[in-house]
């Protein structure tokens, strides 16, 4: 299952820590890795779907394991 990784912005079938937390606790959206997501052409309908809801889900955070490996997502790349 492609899944995004709500530090680097990298979907991939990796594995990640799933960290649940309370709405007040979690990131507001980063609207520029929403953006990148809609805007990618290699990824069907279905699978945006599921990945912008992965995103806008202020109950749970998707982290690589392990995340320190992750480079900190930015508009350039």
């Amino acid at each position: 299952m492609l899944r995004i990784c709500d530090v680097c912005g990298v979907v991939d079938e990796l594995g990640r820590n799933v960290i649940s937390c309370t709405p007040a606790e979690a990131p507001p959206v980063n609207q520029q890795m929403l953006s990148a997501v809609l805007d990618n052409p290699d990824l069907d309908g279905a699978t945006k779907a599921a990945i912008v809801a992965d995103l806008s889900d202020n109950t749970l955070m998707l982290r690589h394991l392990p995340e320190a490996e992750c480079i900190p997502f930015s508009e350039e790349g």
